[in-house]
This record gives structure tokens, C-alpha cells and sequence, in this order.
């Protein structure tokens, strides 16, 4: 498998755990460890040069205003829930991506 396709199959398998941890707030730990681990390999194998900077300010708005919806009626709580575990993943994904600047600017 390619390192393009391995880090494609991280972010979706990544973002498919956040929504089942959601789901399942009790669930082992391992989960959310291996949500994590997936977004650094997502992040560091998938994030392109050209898209980091909107990669970094997507992430960034989803970690600001995830908790912005919790106060709709019925879902809110669930739509928070899910927006959390994408940042949590995402977040793993944005220090795999400043890990390889940082290994860059050493080359």
C-alpha cells in the first residue's frame, strides 16, 4: 500500500472512530489512542505542503467553535460530541504535519 493511500484510509477510518466514540461514550481508551495515532499518521502522510495553512486554520475553527452547537435543541449535545472527537483527531493530525516542517527545516 502506498504511503498516499495509507494516509487517506487514516483520516477516514480516524474521522469514523471519532463519530463511534461519540456514539459510545464509554468505550475503552484504546479507541481514543488509536484515533490519535491515526491522525498523526493522516496528518503527517496526507496533509499536503500546498494545504497545510488551510488545513492549520480548519482545524483551529473547529477547535474554537466545536462547542458552539451543544445548544441545539435534541442533537446538540451529540453534534458537540462528534465535533470534539474531529478535533481530537485533527489535532494529532496538525502536530504530524508541524513534526515534518520541523524534520524539514533539519534536511
Amino acid at each position: 500500500m502506498s504511503s498516499t493511500m495509507l494516509g487517506k484510509y487514516s483520516f477516514w477510518v480516524g474521522l469514523v472512530l471519532a463519530i463511534i466514540i461519540a456514539l459510545v461514550p464509554d468505550l475503552d481508551p484504546a479507541f481514543t489512542w488509536a484515533m490519535i495515532v491515526l491522525g498523526l499518521i493522516g496528518g503527517y502522510l496526507r496533509v499536503s505542503e500546498k494545504s497545510e495553512s488551510h488545513f492549520f486554520l480548519m482545524t483551529l475553527s473547529l477547535a474554537v467553535f466545536s462547542g458552539s452547537l451543544a445548544e441545539l435543541p435534541t442533537i446538540g449535545a451529540f453534534v458537540s460530541d462528534i465535533l470534539d472527537g474531529a478535533t481530537t483527531f485533527l489535532g494529532a493530525a496538525v502536530v504530524a504535519v508541524a513534526f515534518r516542517n520541523i524534520l524539514g527545516w533539519f534536511r
